[in-house]
């Protein structure tokens, strides 16, 4: 039986917290010709990337990335496109966006625990595990963000992000959807680097509540498999 993700999710006045904090860390918005990035967090390049970390044509949507879990890194295994519901409401060429969550859920496969993707905003920190703008193994390339940036970021390029999971899922390949974190500086970052966990993110927002944003809901679902271990590029593909 799938999980309601709306149990996931925080509830009155995520949003609506999440641009005051944002607003706070001066988070600037930087307009592209081909549609609005979200320059502070950062470009291409950088950071330790698995075998076919990125959607180039020679790897079929077939590829991995790490993902802090309970205090360590962990390999992810995805095989299939992202999937976001309802896109009636986003603005973004792909249908995702960021800012509101959807009961809309994919058609087949298991849904269960979040991703949460982690997103450093104002600074660029080294060893992202999704180092590039808008390029990640199954990842959308765009999202409405404008429901948090406001509509200059109805078709934002995703930004480089890593990601942090709480539950292995018995292995399976399965659709976890996505709760954005955004991580307002480097002090912060390096804290949850170190801790590798939710709990971390929860114990520094707790302690510094500036330098964390809420939980920030989306509608969009990626799939993959948490493999089983420690993180061991032999068993990304």
């Amino acid at each position: 039986m799938r999980r309601k993700t709306s149990a996931w999710l925080s509830r009155s006045g995520l949003v609506r917290r999440a641009v005051v904090l944002v607003a706070t860390a001066a988070v600037t918005v930087a307009l592209t010709t081909a549609g609005v990035a979200v320059a502070a967090v950062g470009d291409h390049g950088g950071g330790k990337s698995e075998p076919c970390n990125f959607n180039s044509e020679q790897c079929m949507r077939i590829g991995g990335t790490d993902s802090w879990f309970n205090g360590t890194t962990i390999n992810l295994n995805y095989s299939h496109k992202w999937f976001c519901g309802d896109h009636s409401l986003s603005q973004a060429s792909t249908g995702c966006e960021i800012g509101a969550a959807t009961t809309v859920e994919p058609s087949s496969g298991k849904v269960v625990s979040p991703i949460y993707v982690m997103t450093p905003i104002g600074f660029k920190p080294p060893n992202l595990q999704c180092p590039r703008l808008g390029n990640c193994i199954d990842h959308p390339h765009r999202v409405d963000a404008s429901r948090v940036f406001g509509p200059s970021a109805k078709n934002a390029l995703l930004p480089p992000h890593s990601h942090i999971i709480v539950d292995r899922e018995g292995a399976l390949s399965s659709w976890w959807p996505v709760i954005v974190i955004g991580v307002t500086n480097q002090r912060a970052w390096n804290q949850i680097a170190a801790g590798k966990s939710y709990a971390t993110v929860q114990q520094v927002r707790g302690d510094h509540p500036g330098w964390v944003t809420p939980n920030v809901p989306s509608n969009i679902y990626l799939f993959f498999q948490a493999v089983p271990g420690g993180d061991n590029d032999a068993n990304a593909f």
